[in-house]
């Protein structure tokens, strides 16, 4: 892809994980890449349970090689062991660098419909196709390359939104980097740095105690008022449970394990009884145990 040219075809190959990728917010960013003129068609293909390895695992495998030997105490020590490879290049990111597009895509595009992302394998945004005014705001959405079952086409194109406060709908497109807004940096949860402080500072090297800064009064008032809460909510169900006598499945565990107690003990007895008589034959008579 070269500057101030749109590139043909692009296909990104992403592990079918519905958290991390398969979803509306990262899905429809094919439709921004489209109709922004980045490239004329974009396919974002999700591999099937279970054959979801390929060229790039063996890549970390690489990349592995030397870190996991390593002691690693800060990121500049991940980054030196990671830049030993001649074939991967490591790109580091910043915490501006990540943007609100979700907000952008809620503008433009409708969100895929109910049921569709799930067994979808195929997601594709073809803007080539000039008899199609809409094209480039159309998704079809496949389950695989077999034809085994009809391929799924939505318009993502959002009613009334023909132009917004800031002219029409291709200069607002135009002008995403503008309007896009930086997530703000979340930090370290209350709980991770109480961790680094307790935990992991005690093992570190002492020159790199520096990284594991105490954490504040607040960051531990908070961790224990968020604890004892949880606390109050798990003992009140728990005596929530006890006043109703349980649940079914709770009441059939509690017969069952009764039941497989009372057998036990009478196998046991069972096995005694059967024991005695062949200790008091193997025992000698009175008379000469005096002896």
């Amino acid at each position: 892809m070269r500057e101030n040219e749109t590139g043909k075809e692009l296909t990104i190959i992403m592990d079918n994980c519905a958290g991390q990728n398969k979803n509306n917010h990262v899905l429809r960013l094919a439709l921004v890449l489209v109709e922004l003129g980045y490239f004329k068609k974009v396919s974002f293909i999700f591999y099937i349970v279970g054959h979801t390895k390929n060229a790039c695992d063996r890549w970390f495998n690489t990349l592995k090689k030397n870190y996991r030997t390593m002691n690693i105490w800060t990121f500049g020590n991940l980054l030196k062991e990671l830049k030993t490879s001649d074939r991967i290049a490591i790109h580091t990111i910043e915490t501006g660098d990540f943007k609100h597009y979700l907000q952008f895509e809620d503008m433009f595009y409708n969100m895929i419909e109910g049921g569709k992302i799930f067994p979808g394998h195929i997601f594709t945004v073809d803007g080539s196709d000039e008899t199609n005014k809409d094209c480039k705001t159309t998704m079809v959405i496949k389950e695989d390359d077999l034809r085994t079952s009809p391929p799924h086409t939505q318009n993502m194109k959002k009613d009334g939104i023909g132009s917004t406060q800031n002219g029409t709908r291709a200069e607002t497109l135009a002008n995403m980097m503008e309007l896009l807004k930086a997530l703000a940096d979340p930090g370290i949860s209350d709980i991770k740095q109480i961790e680094l402080w307790k935990r992991w500072r005690v093992i570190a090297l002492e020159k790199y105690w520096g990284w594991f800064k105490e954490p504040s009064d607040d960051v531990f008032r908070r961790h224990k008022e968020k604890t004892s809460e949880k606390n109050r909510e798990r003992n009140a169900k728990k005596k929530a449970k006890e006043g109703t006598g349980g649940t079914a499945s709770g009441k059939k565990r509690k017969a069952s394990t009764k039941k497989t107690k009372i057998t036990k003990k009478k196998e046991r007895k069972q096995r005694q009884q059967q024991q005695q008589p062949q200790q008091q034959q193997s025992l000698p008579p009175m008379s000469m145990m005096a002896l």
